[in-house]
């Protein structure tokens, strides 16, 4: 872990009240593979945002407007995620829409 984190693809923004962290999301830079089509060359990958229960209500808005003013000043093409059912509000609040663009094979066996 301790290798990634030291490349500049992975961004963090933390929630802090006191000396306590009470919330944090993680974004992770994905560079497009050059080639012939104009195209979006540079994807932001949301993961592992959470704020503390006692302290939702606000917290995770403000994280998520701070990555993606961030993003907007790195010149980010596009920003994927997958949200937990809870989560749709909040991203769909900022603009977040499901897309058929995806298409994915996953290779862990359902249980």
């Amino acid at each position: 872990m301790e290798r990634r984190l030291a490349g500049t693809t992975w961004r963090c923004w933390v929630a802090v009240r006191g000396e306590t962290i009470i919330g944090h999301l993680w974004l992770q830079l994905i560079e497009k593979v050059p080639n012939p089509i104009a195209e979006a060359e540079w994807h932001g990958y949301i993961t592992n945002m959470y704020v503390q229960e006692a302290e939702r209500g606000g917290v995770g808005s403000a994280l998520l407007q701070e990555a993606l003013d961030w993003c907007r000043t790195q010149d980010i093409d596009y920003i994927v995620l997958w949200p937990t059912t809870r989560s749709r509000t909040l991203y769909a609040r900022e603009g977040f829409a499901a897309t058929d663009a995806v298409v994915a094979q996953s290779f862990r066996e359902l249980r």
